[in-house]
């Protein structure tokens, strides 16, 4: 074998190697790039967990002061006092299910339901009207997206 065979075989051989490695790192960078993608998944469930928790937690909170918010209502509701019980608690829960954010407002949850026992519609029509519901979803989710908007830091980006 001469000089030229040689310098050709390790021309070859070296050029093979760099062909193999660049082979070789081709998985490594997918292989991170996977791991990058995965962490950036799990980030996104862990945003949605924490989302549920805290929605499960607003919830209990709204039930729990259910009867504080009920006994503020009637108290500066006096008038409510000379209604029927039954009727003011069944026209209250409803109110309270349907836009619990402003149910905290005793004056609105009181004209509510002062207004709903003016117009007897629960035992005229059975209740409030479908406008009425959708009036006060509405304004519920209206407080929900202030709400929203002023939570702090990039989880209020994943929260919503």
């Amino acid at each position: 074998m001469n000089n030229t065979e040689i310098f050709k075989l390790r021309a070859a051989t070296l050029e093979k190697a760099a062909t193999m490695s660049k082979t070789a790192a081709a998985p490594e960078s997918f292989s991170s790039a996977m791991r990058i993608v995965g962490m950036i998944g799990a980030g996104v469930i862990v945003a949605q967990f924490v989302n549920k928790l805290v929605k499960m937690g607003e919830q209990k909170l709204i039930e729990m002061k259910e009867p504080e918010y009920y006994k503020e209502m009637i108290t500066k509701n006096p008038q409510l006092l000379e209604e029927d019980p039954q009727e003011v608690l069944d026209t209250w829960s409803t109110f309270y299910r349907t836009a619990p954010h402003l149910a905290e407002d005793p004056i609105a949850a009181g004209a509510f339901v002062t207004q709903q026992m003016a117009q007897r519609s629960r035992r005229d029509i059975g209740g409030p009207t479908l406008d009425t519901y959708k009036t006060l979803t509405d304004i519920n989710k209206s407080f929900k997206a202030q709400a929203f908007d002023q939570t702090p830091g990039m989880m209020g980006a994943f929260m919503g």
